[in-house]
């Protein structure tokens, strides 16, 4: 059955408990259900049942908090499988934007859960609501390959004119896209939600109420939004005490966002899930993904990206950082906590004075976290990025002098954080954009400001980070960002969403169908293939010609220049070149190791060192032409370092 465009559109009436939150919870106990939430493979006789026989029973069947007017549980609730029922939430516009982003109804009857909430009422008394989603199919548990998250509130909440938070209403300016209820902010504007998890077997692990608003920035306005949710003890529940995503041992969130993967809705629906993916061992922060179909009061809503959300809290939770004595900043230095003072103080002394001068850079280095900037750079180089450093970048500090014996984050410097990267890997430039050009122009060409690549022009004024750059993305290049591991990267990512995409492009028409996804994932592995070729072109066009800062001309880094590596025995150590470990723990290096080469630039210094394993020690370095020779090296850190000619020879170098 296809959903004609013309077709009557609901209205929602308002509920008695919409838009607040339960009332202040009693010593009454809530009543429970006789059959548990979650699936169900055939139709089922729901009894609510309470250990006080006097109690009344109060229930509804629409999201809304149960009170005195809604229906008395008497005998059973009936619940089968309601997906043949016709379509009602999804129905209503979620934006008036023409074209490619512009709402359209599903192309079919989408399916559809019961949600029962109830409460008990006593002698004056309100018991806490209790909430559970019965998905009644054939399959059961088997239903869907990703967990399911349940979403219930009062349908106003989400779609009401005055104050739904998914809906243009009453903010909406005829004509004006960014504006609308989706784009209001702040505590007035969130919702009180019931959260349910669901684990891909089925099995319910997780439920108690949350709050939720809309969250993102210029994605608010599109059909599909993004959800921030907040465990709070206003709600009952201070913390999501879950181990959601499989590759972090954290199991306590203050937040969590469901991302409906931002400009990439749409279109693959993980583009900002495989960016940060292939990062993850950078010495930079990456937000954890996990994806999930999200259903909301009862309604398949499609696939989002259960992800973290960058805050106070969250540095908390990671480092260990004191949430009340931490800078935040965003784009040119706006503090979202603590101020600017010490960034201001940051980017005036790079302005101000020589970076060149090694006792002014050496001032810079107790400031700023400058391996976790040149990961940071390297990764938004390598993705082709346009929408930042205009856009889309943070970071931040704790606010104490700096200590060079404290951890990463605790030790006073500003560190930077990778979120929001959805424009990249062939989803808004190709694989031959020149990022180089774009974050070393004076003038930044979205913006015309210069504050976006103020910092990075000032930093690369000195010789030795201008090395550190060019050797931290040649080193990225020759593992993590191979086209072999960028491909794994994707793949990984892409085989969990076949047995769920096509029901996800029958709900959200703006994919168009499902070979355009295919072609769209196709197009990140014909990324993963060219971008290398042309990030090392685009370091040769710039850094080779005229190209000047501060009016002085730079440093030239020559041509790309092969360099071999090999060891004597494999258990009896590895290699470090620059800061990159080559050995099979380090993303993006083989587990067939040696020999192993990579591509660097002639007129770069690199730094080669051997690292022996527990009951070996270093003996030497053999090279077989034109190459400098160390021998009889026994401490287990002796570095080999030249040169760009030098390096040039040390094809065939061997650790022994």
């Amino acid at each position: 059955m296809v959903l004609a465009q013309e077709q009557a559109r609901p209205v929602l009436e308002p509920a008695s408990a919409s838009e607040q939150v339960s009332t202040p919870l009693s010593t009454l106990e809530p009543p429970f259900f006789s059959q548990p939430a979650g699936f169900h493979t055939g139709s089922i006789e729901l009894h609510l049942v309470h250990p006080d026989p006097e109690a009344a029973i109060y229930y509804t069947l629409d999201g809304s908090e149960p009170d005195e007017d809604s229906p008395l549980f008497e005998t059973t609730i009936a619940i089968h499988d309601r997906s043949n029922e016709p379509n009602h939430l999804s129905l209503i516009p979620t934006n008036f934007i023409e074209g490619a982003r512009g709402w359209s109804p599903p192309s079919d009857i989408i399916r559809k859960a019961t949600v029962v909430r109830a409460r008990a009422y006593h002698d004056g008394s309100w018991s806490p609501t209790v909430t559970g989603t019965f998905f009644v199919y054939p399959e059961g548990p088997d239903s869907y390959s990703l967990p399911v998250v349940s979403i219930v509130t009062d349908s106003l909440n989400l779609f009401g004119e005055e104050h739904g938070l998914y809906v243009p209403g009453v903010s909406y300016i005829q004509g004006a896209d960014a504006t609308g209820n989706y784009v209001q902010r702040g505590e007035e504007w969130e919702r009180p939600a019931s959260f349910e998890f669901f684990e891909t077997d089925g099995t319910p692990v997780l439920n108690h109420d949350i709050g939720i608003r809309i969250h993102g920035g210029f994605t608010r306005r599109f059909p599909m939004k993004s959800l921030r949710l907040y465990s709070r003890s206003d709600y009952g529940q201070s913390r999501f005490l879950y181990p959601f995503f499989h590759d972090l041992e954290d199991e306590n969130f203050n937040r969590l966002i469901l991302r409906q993967s931002g400009n990439d809705f749409g279109h693959t629906m993980f583009m900002d899930a495989a960016a940060q993916s292939l990062v993850r061992h950078f010495n930079m922060d990456t937000q954890a993904y996990r994806p999930v179909i999200v259903f909301l009061n009862g309604e398949y809503w499609g696939i989002h990206n259960i992800r973290e959300r960058y805050d106070k809290h969250y540095l908390e939770r990671v480092y260990g950082a004191d949430p009340e004595n931490i800078d935040y900043l965003t784009g040119p230095g706006i503090a979202d906590e603590g101020t600017n003072t010490h960034y201001n103080q940051l980017t005036g002394f790079v302005r101000s004075f020589d970076m060149g001068d090694p006792e002014n850079f050496d001032e810079v280095t107790t400031l700023m976290d400058l391996d976790n900037y040149l990961d940071y750079y390297s990764a938004q180089i390598y993705y082709g990025n346009s929408d930042w450093p205009q856009n889309n970048i943070d970071f931040w500090r704790l606010r104490v002098p700096y200590d060079p014996q404290a951890p990463a984050g605790l030790d006073g410097r500003w560190r930077w954080l990778l979120y929001d990267v959805d424009r990249s890997l062939g989803y808004a430039t190709g694989p031959d954009f020149d990022m180089i050009g774009w974050i070393t122009s004076e003038i930044n060409p979205v913006h015309q400001q210069r504050w976006p690549n103020q910092l990075f022009r000032g930093l690369l004024e000195n010789q030795n980070f201008f090395h550190d750059f060019i050797n931290k993305v040649s080193d990225h290049l020759n593992t993590a960002f191979t086209p072999e591991r960028v491909a794994m990267v994707v793949d990984s990512l892409k085989t969990p969403l076949l047995p769920v995409i096509d029901e996800h492009i029958g709900r959200w028409v703006n994919h168009r169908s499902r070979e355009r996804w295919d072609a769209l994932v196709a197009n990140m592995f014909r990324y993963a293939e060219e971008r290398p070729g042309y990030v090392r072109q685009h370091l040769q066009d710039h850094f080779n010609t005229d190209f000047q800062i501060g009016g002085k001309q730079h440093f030239d880094i020559g041509s790309e220049a092969s360099i071999t590596l090999n060891v004597s025995e494999n258990d009896h150590g590895y290699i470090r070149i620059n800061t990159t470990d080559i050995e099979p723990r380090t993303p993006g290096v083989s587990h067939d190791t040696w020999p192993w080469s990579g591509i660097y630039f002639s007129e770069v210094p690199l730094s080669v060192e051997a690292v022996s394993r527990p009951g070996y020690e270093f003996s030497h370095w053999d090279v077989d032409t034109n190459g400098k020779i160390v021998s009889g090296a026994t401490d287990l850190t002796e570095k080999l370092t030249g040169n760009g000619n030098e390096m040039i020879g040390l094809s065939g170098l061997a650790l022994f």
